[in-house]
């Protein structure tokens, strides 16, 4: 369904114009060394320490790197970078947009939001975003990234520190 509300810039300024039982869909870019990469998971939860050792960790990239993380980058500029309107980024880039991108990580969250029927809001403008049930992200995600970017990893970081990395293939879950 299509939630129309007060323009926002910022997943937080989102999650306060939405109802209580939709979850915002936060995406950041992160810049690891010199590798840029797209972050994106369900509520205004932010990028724990744990989940940067497990980016580097799947990229082959050395702990060091993390000393030059980067996050929401000046240098990748959503308008310039993203061809999306200041103040949003998304997982969902044009797919005739040639990005930098070297990975797109899924970031964990609760499980008890796919058992408890949630939604989750994935902002199509500052204005409208587009609330579908949270179990719909995941698959949503993996199957938009396979077809618009192929050649960009996509790495799922899981909730106990097990990622998963698929270049190519997807076994379908």
């Amino acid at each position: 369904r299509l939630l129309r509300h007060s323009p926002s810039k910022s997943a937080a300024e989102t999650q306060a114009l939405l109802p209580p039982v939709v979850l915002v869909q936060k995406t950041i870019s992160v810049t690891l060394g010199d590798r840029l990469l797209l972050c994106t998971g369900v509520g205004t939860g932010s990028l724990t320490r744990w989940h940067l050792r497990d980016m580097a960790a799947a990229l082959a990239l050395p702990f060091r790197t993390l000393k030059r993380c980067t996050i929401n980058s000046s240098a990748h500029m959503p308008v310039e970078t993203f061809a999306m309107q200041p103040g949003m980024v998304s997982s969902f880039l044009h797919p005739e947009r040639a990005v930098p991108l070297s990975a797109l990580v899924l970031l964990p969250w609760r499980e008890r939001w796919d058992a408890q029927e949630r939604e989750v809001a994935i902002s199509l403008s500052l204005w409208e975003s587009l609330a579908l049930p949270v179990r719909c992200l995941r698959p949503l995600v993996r199957q938009y990234a396979r077809r618009a970017y192929p050649q960009v990893r996509l790495i799922e970081l899981g909730s106990e520190g097990a990622t998963r990395s698929l270049i190519e293939a997807d076994d379908g879950s």
